[in-house]
């Protein structure tokens, strides 16, 4: 026998944390909302360009939110600029539609879809890179505030 005992205290899971709970369902929405908005803008069009590559990845970088070692604020930065890069090609994409006036196809706003469907993992390291670095140095000043206010005469801890 050994000496060790197995630990039987619970390990902390996603359910008691709600606010990731909430993250994860509104960032899913979202994801689905763009899936179902960039559809029904495209009547016809393909399903897995107009109905699924659209909100897919946001759909699954929502669950990133329930993992408790990943900090939320990286992943709703990762989320931002995931969307900024999505957004923008097929929000092109729509306005050009809208502009339409005959003529050729513009080949152009077609492969930079394409570009950013391949590259979308660049804006989301990118964008989950600032939500670490802006909580980190939230982090720092919150805690210099918290010494400032502990040590009297400003920390200086002069003679």
């Amino acid at each position: 026998m050994s000496d060790r005992s197995i630990n039987v205290t619970p390990s902390t899971t996603f359910v008691q944390n709600p606010t990731r709970v909430i993250a994860c369902v509104l960032l899913a929405a979202i994801g689905i909302g763009m899936s179902a908005w960039a559809y029904q803008r495209s009547p016809g069009g393909p399903i897995l360009t107009w109905g699924i590559l659209p909100g897919a990845p946001f759909v699954i970088l929502a669950g990133l939110a329930l993992v408790m070692r990943i900090p939320l604020r990286v992943t709703i930065g990762a989320y931002v600029g995931g969307l900024l890069a999505v957004s923008i090609p097929y929000g092109a994409i729509w306005y050009s539609s809208l502009n339409y006036n005959g003529g050729g196809a513009n080949i152009g706003l077609g492969l930079l879809l394409i570009a950013t469907l391949v590259l979308l993992p660049v804006p989301m390291l990118i964008g989950g890179f600032l939500g670490w670095v802006v909580g980190a140095t939230h982090k720092s000043s919150l805690s210099n505030a918290a010494n400032k206010a502990v040590k009297p005469n400003g920390g200086s801890g002069g003679f």
